[in-house]
C-alpha cells in the first residue's frame, strides 16, 4: 500500500473582522485497492456452543470511489449568520477521502479527514451565539477531524460538517442521495441522538428529503452544468430545520444551505477541488 503524503498550500481568506493566512495541516492518504462491496457484518454462532464463528459481510451493494476519491481534496467557504443575516463567522473547511474505511463502521463506511479554520480570538463570541448553549459550554473547538462516508451503487451519504459552531447540522437532514435520482423522488430519514449533544442529547431527529430540479451552478472555479437540486426539512422536539443542497454525480455535494430551528443559517459553497 503506498502511501501519499502531501501538504495543502496556504490559503488567503478574510474572517468576518480581519484578514490572514491559514494553512491546513499535512494530512497523509492511501491509495488502497477499493473494498468490492459495502454491506453489514453479521456475526455467526456456533449451533451447540453459541460461540462466535466468523463475521460474514451481507447485502454486497457493489462499491464506488468516483466523487470521494482517495487524496481528492474539497475546500469549501463556510459563512455562519444570526436570525437578522448578521456574519456570525466566515470561514474555510477542507475535506479528503484518507482512502481507508472508517473504524466504526468498516464494512460500509470510507474515512474522510475533515479540517476547521480557527481563529482562537473568535471563539468565545461563536459560542455565545450557538443555539446549543449546553453543547458550547462542555466542548471544546476541534481544529481536525475524522468521520465516515458511504458511496457506493445505492446511495452516497456524508456526515455533516458538525464541528464547532457547525453543530447544528446534527439536526438537519444529512447530505445523502439516493440512486437512481429523478426529480421528484423522495425518501426519509431519522437519525438518534445520544450524549454528548447537549440539549439534544436522547432526541430523535426525521427527515424528509424530495428532488426539486436540476439547474446551472457557478461555484467559481467551475461552473456545474446540471446539479441535482434537493430540498429537506427535519423535525425534531425543539424545532424544524432546513436543508437544501446542490449535488453533481462528479464532485458531489457542491452547496448546501442550511437554516436551523432559530432561524440562524449556514452555507456551505465548494470553492476548490485538488486532484492527486
Amino acid at each position: 500500500m503506498k502511501i501519499l503524503a502531501f501538504i495543502i498550500l496556504a490559503l488567503h481568506f478574510t474572517s468576518c473582522n480581519r484578514q490572514e493566512s491559514f494553512k491546513f495541516e499535512e494530512v497523509a492518504c492511501f491509495n488502497a485497492e477499493m473494498p468490492e462491496f459495502d454491506g453489514h457484518v453479521v456475526t455467526l454462532l456456533d449451533n451447540e456452543t453459541g460461540k462466535p464463528i466468523k463475521d460474514t459481510l451481507i447485502e454486497k451493494i457493489p462499491k464506488t470511489r468516483n466523487i470521494f476519491k482517495p487524496c481528492r481534496q474539497y475546500i469549501y467557504n463556510a459563512i455562519y449568520k444570526d436570525q437578522s443575516g448578521s456574519i456570525i463567522s466566515n470561514s474555510k473547511v477542507w475535506m479528503m477521502a484518507t482512502g481507508k474505511r472508517w473504524e466504526w463502521q468498516p464494512e460500509k463506511q470510507d474515512e474522510v479527514a475533515i479540517q476547521f479554520e480557527i481563529s482562537e480570538g473568535d471563539i468565545p463570541e461563536i459560542k455565545k451565539r450557538m443555539v446549543n448553549k449546553k453543547f458550547a459550554s462542555l466542548n471544546r473547538f476541534r481544529s481536525q477531524v475524522t468521520t465516515g462516508i458511504i458511496e457506493n451503487v445505492q446511495e452516497i451519504w456524508m456526515h455533516p460538517f458538525r464541528s464547532n459552531q457547525f453543530i447544528f447540522t446534527e439536526v438537519a437532514a444529512f447530505p445523502a442521495v439516493k440512486f437512481p435520482l429523478e426529480v421528484g423522488k423522495t425518501w426519509t430519514s431519522n437519525i438518534s441522538i445520544n450524549e454528548g449533544w447537549g440539549e439534544w442529547e436522547n432526541t430523535t431527529v426525521n427527515s424528509n428529503y424530495k428532488v426539486v430540479g436540476r439547474t446551472k451552478l457557478n461555484a467559481g472555479f467551475k461552473e456545474f452544468e446540471d446539479c441535482w437540486v434537493i430540498e429537506s426539512k427535519s423535525t425534531a422536539p425543539f424545532g424544524l430545520s432546513l436543508h437544501n443542497f446542490w449535488f453533481d454525480e462528479e464532485y458531489g455535494f457542491v452547496k448546501m444551505e442550511y437554516m436551523n430551528y432559530k432561524g440562524q443559517t449556514l452555507l456551505f459553497e465548494l470553492i476548490e477541488v485538488i486532484e492527486k
